[in-house]
């Protein structure tokens, strides 16, 4: 959700961080292609982001970052076929490359209560009155 600074006030009693002097977040958006990545970081730049970097490719992994004009961090990421440092290589057909990929895509992503699980030990879905489950309804 895009907000305001006066509509954000709103959902906190703390202050807004000067993104001009301290790193508030860093947003990663997963692309498709090469030229997606470039085209997202163009498009910013030419809503009036900036970009301090310029893209690097890793062989297995395509990236261009880009600051919003509120001073958040983005980090466009294309995660290609190739094989990354000290894994197998890719597979010869595109079919397989995609599918591999896709895989690979899927292992390191973790769904939100995976990753605050993961970082914090924290179990979201447990719950602490009747030591049941909880789900998510919407």
């Amino acid at each position: 959700m895009l907000l305001t600074h006066a509509k954000f006030r709103g959902f906190t009693p703390k202050d807004i961080c000067d993104t001009s002097k301290a790193v508030e977040v860093l947003l990663t958006l997963s692309c498709e292609s090469r030229e997606q990545v470039d085209d997202l970081v163009a498009r910013a730049v030419a809503g009036g982001s900036s970009t301090y970097d310029k893209p690097e490719d890793y062989g297995f992994m395509y990236t261009h970052s880009f600051v919003d004009p509120d001073g958040h961090g983005y980090q466009d990421d294309l995660l290609s076929a190739a094989a990354a440092p000290g894994e197998e290589e890719a597979p010869a057909s595109d079919a397989s490359a995609r599918a591999m990929c896709r895989k690979r895509q899927r292992a390191w992503r973790l769904d939100w209560a995976g990753l605050l699980r993961k970082t914090f030990a924290v179990d979201v879905f447990y719950c602490p009155r009747c030591g049941g489950r909880r789900r998510v309804l919407a």
